[in-house]
Protein backbone atom coordinates (compact mmCIF):
# COMPACT_ATOMS: atom_id res chain seq x y z
CA UNK A 1 0.00 0.00 0.00
CA UNK A 2 2.81 2.38 0.89
CA UNK A 3 4.56 1.71 -2.41
CA UNK A 4 1.33 2.13 -4.36
CA UNK A 5 0.56 5.37 -2.53
CA UNK A 6 4.04 6.71 -3.22
CA UNK A 7 3.75 5.75 -6.89
CA UNK A 8 0.35 7.44 -7.15
CA UNK A 9 1.65 10.57 -5.42
CA UNK A 10 4.68 10.64 -7.70
CA UNK A 11 2.47 10.24 -10.78
CA UNK A 12 0.14 12.97 -9.55
CA UNK A 13 3.07 15.29 -8.88
CA UNK A 14 4.46 14.64 -12.36
CA UNK A 15 1.07 15.39 -13.90
CA UNK A 16 0.76 18.65 -11.99
CA UNK A 17 4.32 19.60 -12.94
CA UNK A 18 3.60 18.90 -16.61
CA UNK A 19 0.35 20.91 -16.47
CA UNK A 20 2.14 23.87 -14.89
CA UNK A 21 4.88 23.66 -17.52
CA UNK A 22 2.34 23.75 -20.35
CA UNK A 23 0.42 26.57 -18.67
CA UNK A 24 3.60 28.64 -18.33
CA UNK A 25 4.38 28.25 -22.04
CA UNK A 26 3.39 30.86 -24.61
CA UNK A 27 0.60 28.64 -25.91
CA UNK A 28 -0.73 27.96 -22.43
CA UNK A 29 -0.63 31.63 -21.49
CA UNK A 30 -2.42 32.50 -24.74
CA UNK A 31 -5.27 30.12 -23.94
CA UNK A 32 -5.40 31.34 -20.33
CA UNK A 33 -5.50 34.98 -21.44
CA UNK A 34 -8.28 34.28 -23.95
CA UNK A 35 -10.36 32.55 -21.27
CA UNK A 36 -9.64 35.38 -18.84
CA UNK A 37 -10.75 37.97 -21.41
CA UNK A 38 -13.94 36.06 -22.28
CA UNK A 39 -14.75 35.72 -18.58
CA UNK A 40 -14.19 39.42 -17.99
CA UNK A 41 -16.27 40.37 -21.03
CA UNK A 42 -19.19 38.23 -19.85
CA UNK A 43 -19.10 39.69 -16.35
CA UNK A 44 -18.84 43.29 -17.61
CA UNK A 45 -21.82 42.77 -19.92
CA UNK A 46 -23.86 41.39 -17.05
CA UNK A 47 -22.87 44.14 -14.62
CA UNK A 48 -23.36 47.07 -16.98
CA UNK A 49 -26.38 45.94 -19.00
CA UNK A 50 -28.28 44.91 -15.88
CA UNK A 51 -28.28 48.49 -14.63
CA UNK A 52 -31.17 49.42 -16.93
CA UNK A 53 -34.18 47.41 -18.05
CA UNK A 54 -33.81 46.25 -21.65
CA UNK A 55 -36.64 48.37 -23.06
CA UNK A 56 -35.55 51.50 -21.24
CA UNK A 57 -31.95 51.00 -22.33
CA UNK A 58 -33.11 50.55 -25.93
CA UNK A 59 -35.11 53.77 -25.77
CA UNK A 60 -32.14 55.65 -24.38
CA UNK A 61 -29.90 54.35 -27.16
CA UNK A 62 -32.48 55.52 -29.73
CA UNK A 63 -32.62 58.93 -28.06
CA UNK A 64 -28.82 59.23 -28.22
CA UNK A 65 -28.81 58.25 -31.90
CA UNK A 66 -31.59 60.71 -32.69
CA UNK A 67 -29.83 63.47 -30.77
CA UNK A 68 -26.68 62.89 -32.85
CA UNK A 69 -28.63 63.40 -36.09
CA UNK A 70 -30.15 66.62 -34.75
CA UNK A 71 -26.74 67.91 -33.65
CA UNK A 72 -25.15 67.12 -37.01
CA UNK A 73 -28.04 68.87 -38.77
CA UNK A 74 -27.57 71.94 -36.59
CA UNK A 75 -23.86 71.96 -37.35
CA UNK A 76 -24.53 71.57 -41.06
CA UNK A 77 -27.05 74.42 -41.23
CA UNK A 78 -25.09 76.80 -39.03
CA UNK A 79 -22.88 79.50 -40.53
CA UNK A 80 -19.48 77.92 -40.21
CA UNK A 81 -16.54 79.78 -41.67
CA UNK A 82 -14.93 76.78 -43.38
CA UNK A 83 -15.30 73.13 -44.25
CA UNK A 84 -12.54 72.30 -41.76
CA UNK A 85 -14.62 73.78 -38.93
CA UNK A 86 -17.59 71.66 -39.97
CA UNK A 87 -15.48 68.48 -40.03
CA UNK A 88 -13.92 69.27 -36.64
CA UNK A 89 -17.28 70.02 -35.01
CA UNK A 90 -18.82 66.87 -36.49
CA UNK A 91 -15.95 64.68 -35.28
CA UNK A 92 -16.25 66.09 -31.78
CA UNK A 93 -20.01 65.40 -31.72
CA UNK A 94 -19.57 61.85 -33.07
CA UNK A 95 -16.90 61.11 -30.46
CA UNK A 96 -19.26 62.29 -27.73
CA UNK A 97 -22.03 60.12 -29.21
CA UNK A 98 -19.75 57.05 -29.24
CA UNK A 99 -18.82 57.59 -25.60
CA UNK A 100 -22.44 57.95 -24.44
CA UNK A 101 -23.71 55.06 -26.55
CA UNK A 102 -21.00 52.65 -25.42
CA UNK A 103 -21.78 53.49 -21.81
CA UNK A 104 -25.46 52.66 -22.34
CA UNK A 105 -25.18 49.32 -24.12
CA UNK A 106 -22.40 46.74 -23.92
CA UNK A 107 -22.01 44.02 -26.55
CA UNK A 108 -19.63 41.08 -26.23
CA UNK A 109 -17.30 42.72 -28.75
CA UNK A 110 -17.15 46.01 -26.87
CA UNK A 111 -16.72 44.24 -23.52
CA UNK A 112 -13.97 42.02 -24.97
CA UNK A 113 -12.10 45.03 -26.35
CA UNK A 114 -12.58 46.86 -23.05
CA UNK A 115 -11.04 43.98 -21.08
CA UNK A 116 -8.16 43.77 -23.57
CA UNK A 117 -7.42 47.47 -23.16
CA UNK A 118 -7.57 47.09 -19.38
CA UNK A 119 -4.86 44.49 -18.87
CA UNK A 120 -2.68 45.80 -21.71
CA UNK A 121 -2.93 49.28 -20.09
CA UNK A 122 -3.87 50.81 -23.50
CA UNK A 123 -7.10 52.24 -22.08
CA UNK A 124 -8.71 54.08 -25.01
CA UNK A 125 -11.42 55.47 -22.72
CA UNK A 126 -14.17 55.20 -25.33
CA UNK A 127 -15.92 52.59 -23.19
CA UNK A 128 -16.01 52.69 -19.41
CA UNK A 129 -18.18 51.31 -16.62
CA UNK A 130 -20.90 53.50 -15.17
CA UNK A 131 -22.00 51.21 -12.34
CA UNK A 132 -20.19 50.95 -9.02
CA UNK A 133 -19.99 47.17 -9.43
CA UNK A 134 -18.47 47.56 -12.91
CA UNK A 135 -15.86 50.02 -11.66
CA UNK A 136 -14.90 47.77 -8.75
CA UNK A 137 -14.70 44.71 -11.01
CA UNK A 138 -12.50 46.65 -13.47
CA UNK A 139 -10.02 47.46 -10.71
CA UNK A 140 -9.88 43.86 -9.44
CA UNK A 141 -9.70 42.53 -13.01
CA UNK A 142 -6.72 44.79 -13.75
CA UNK A 143 -4.85 43.73 -10.62
CA UNK A 144 -4.67 40.15 -11.88
CA UNK A 145 -4.79 40.83 -15.60
CA UNK A 146 -1.88 43.26 -15.88
CA UNK A 147 0.79 40.97 -14.36
CA UNK A 148 -0.65 38.03 -16.32
CA UNK A 149 -0.31 39.97 -19.56
CA UNK A 150 3.19 41.16 -18.66
CA UNK A 151 4.28 37.53 -18.32
CA UNK A 152 2.60 36.73 -21.64
CA UNK A 153 4.23 39.74 -23.35
CA UNK A 154 7.63 38.67 -22.03
CA UNK A 155 7.15 35.16 -23.43
CA UNK A 156 5.95 36.61 -26.74
CA UNK A 157 8.94 38.96 -27.07
CA UNK A 158 11.34 36.10 -26.30
CA UNK A 159 9.67 33.90 -28.92
CA UNK A 160 9.80 36.69 -31.50
CA UNK A 161 13.47 37.25 -30.64
CA UNK A 162 14.32 33.59 -31.28
CA UNK A 163 12.19 33.34 -34.44
CA UNK A 164 13.50 36.55 -35.99
CA UNK A 165 17.08 35.58 -35.10
CA UNK A 166 16.65 32.35 -37.07
CA UNK A 167 14.96 33.98 -40.08
CA UNK A 168 16.67 37.33 -40.58
CA UNK A 169 20.00 37.63 -42.47
CA UNK A 170 23.09 37.89 -40.27
CA UNK A 171 23.65 41.45 -41.52
CA UNK A 172 20.47 42.52 -39.69
CA UNK A 173 21.57 40.99 -36.38
CA UNK A 174 23.84 42.38 -33.70
CA UNK A 175 25.98 39.25 -33.67
CA UNK A 176 25.73 38.81 -29.91
CA UNK A 177 24.31 35.77 -28.23
CA UNK A 178 21.47 36.46 -25.84
CA UNK A 179 21.44 34.89 -22.40
CA UNK A 180 17.98 33.47 -23.01
CA UNK A 181 17.02 31.40 -25.99
CA UNK A 182 20.51 31.29 -27.50
CA UNK A 183 19.64 33.51 -30.47
CA UNK A 184 21.34 36.59 -31.89
CA UNK A 185 20.09 39.81 -30.36
CA UNK A 186 18.40 42.33 -32.62
CA UNK A 187 20.12 45.72 -32.97
CA UNK A 188 18.22 48.88 -32.20
CA UNK A 189 17.71 49.92 -35.82
CA UNK A 190 16.40 46.49 -36.85
CA UNK A 191 13.85 46.54 -34.04
CA UNK A 192 12.77 50.04 -35.09
CA UNK A 193 12.39 48.98 -38.74
CA UNK A 194 10.30 45.93 -37.75
CA UNK A 195 7.96 48.03 -35.62
CA UNK A 196 7.66 50.62 -38.39
CA UNK A 197 6.81 47.88 -40.90
CA UNK A 198 4.22 46.52 -38.47
CA UNK A 199 2.64 49.97 -38.15
CA UNK A 200 2.50 50.38 -41.93
CA UNK A 201 0.90 46.94 -42.23
CA UNK A 202 -1.60 48.12 -39.63
CA UNK A 203 -2.32 51.15 -41.77
CA UNK A 204 -3.22 48.87 -44.68
CA UNK A 205 -5.25 46.58 -42.41
CA UNK A 206 -7.34 49.39 -40.95
CA UNK A 207 -7.72 51.05 -44.34
CA UNK A 208 -9.40 47.83 -45.47
CA UNK A 209 -11.42 47.04 -42.33
CA UNK A 210 -12.20 50.48 -40.88
CA UNK A 211 -12.07 52.65 -44.01
CA UNK A 212 -9.43 54.87 -42.38
CA UNK A 213 -6.64 56.62 -44.26
CA UNK A 214 -3.45 54.53 -44.21
CA UNK A 215 -1.71 57.19 -42.16
CA UNK A 216 -4.44 57.15 -39.51
CA UNK A 217 -4.29 53.35 -39.36
CA UNK A 218 -0.51 53.38 -38.87
CA UNK A 219 -0.87 56.09 -36.22
CA UNK A 220 -3.54 54.09 -34.38
CA UNK A 221 -1.36 50.98 -34.50
CA UNK A 222 1.71 52.70 -33.05
CA UNK A 223 -0.25 54.60 -30.39
CA UNK A 224 -1.94 51.35 -29.32
CA UNK A 225 1.08 49.00 -29.17
CA UNK A 226 3.02 51.59 -27.19
CA UNK A 227 0.12 51.49 -24.67
CA UNK A 228 -0.45 55.25 -25.01
CA UNK A 229 -4.04 54.70 -26.19
CA UNK A 230 -5.23 58.25 -26.83
CA UNK A 231 -8.68 57.04 -27.88
CA UNK A 232 -9.18 59.50 -30.74
CA UNK A 233 -9.46 56.47 -33.05
CA UNK A 234 -11.02 53.17 -32.00
CA UNK A 235 -11.75 50.03 -34.05
CA UNK A 236 -15.29 49.15 -35.08
CA UNK A 237 -17.15 46.45 -33.20
CA UNK A 238 -19.60 45.31 -35.88
CA UNK A 239 -17.68 42.14 -36.76
CA UNK A 240 -15.86 39.64 -34.56
CA UNK A 241 -13.59 38.79 -37.48
CA UNK A 242 -12.49 42.44 -37.74
CA UNK A 243 -12.11 42.69 -33.97
CA UNK A 244 -10.06 39.48 -33.88
CA UNK A 245 -7.77 40.70 -36.68
CA UNK A 246 -7.29 43.99 -34.83
CA UNK A 247 -6.44 42.34 -31.50
CA UNK A 248 -4.09 39.84 -33.15
CA UNK A 249 -2.30 42.68 -34.93
CA UNK A 250 -2.01 44.72 -31.73
CA UNK A 251 -0.78 41.75 -29.68
CA UNK A 252 2.00 41.07 -32.20
CA UNK A 253 2.83 44.77 -32.19
CA UNK A 254 3.11 44.82 -28.42
CA UNK A 255 5.68 42.02 -28.68
CA UNK A 256 7.68 43.96 -31.29
CA UNK A 257 7.39 47.15 -29.25
CA UNK A 258 8.74 45.21 -26.27
CA UNK A 259 11.80 44.24 -28.31
CA UNK A 260 12.39 47.85 -29.33
CA UNK A 261 11.97 49.12 -25.76
CA UNK A 262 14.45 46.51 -24.55
CA UNK A 263 17.02 47.60 -27.13
CA UNK A 264 16.38 51.29 -26.38
CA UNK A 265 16.83 50.62 -22.68
CA UNK A 266 20.11 48.78 -23.29
CA UNK A 267 21.38 51.52 -25.60
CA UNK A 268 20.43 54.31 -23.21
CA UNK A 269 21.95 52.49 -20.24
CA UNK A 270 25.20 51.91 -22.13
CA UNK A 271 25.29 55.54 -23.30
CA UNK A 272 24.78 56.85 -19.77
CA UNK A 273 27.42 54.53 -18.33
CA UNK A 274 29.88 55.58 -21.04
CA UNK A 275 29.16 59.25 -20.40
CA UNK A 276 29.62 58.76 -16.64
CA UNK A 277 32.89 56.90 -17.19
CA UNK A 278 34.16 59.68 -19.50
CA UNK A 279 33.33 62.37 -16.95
CA UNK A 280 34.97 60.33 -14.20
CA UNK A 281 38.11 59.94 -16.31
CA UNK A 282 38.19 63.69 -17.00
CA UNK A 283 37.79 64.41 -13.31
CA UNK A 284 40.72 62.16 -12.40
CA UNK A 285 42.85 63.68 -15.15
CA UNK A 286 42.25 67.17 -13.81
Amino acid sequence: RSTAAMTAASSSGATVSLAVKHLASLRGLTVLLLLYTCLGAGIMMQLENSQLPHKRRGLQVEDVDRNLLYKLYEIRTSKLVSREDFVAASKKQIAKWQEIRSALEWSFNSAFLYCFTLYTTIGYGHAHPVSAAGKLFSLLYSVLGIPLFLVFAGRLSARLQRWLSSKLPSALLAGKRTSEGGGDSLPLWTSAVLLTAHSLAGGLLYAATEDWPVGDGAYFSLVSVSSVGLGDLTPGLDSRAKLGACLLHLTLGIGLCGLLMDRLNSWLDSALQEAAATEDHKGKAE
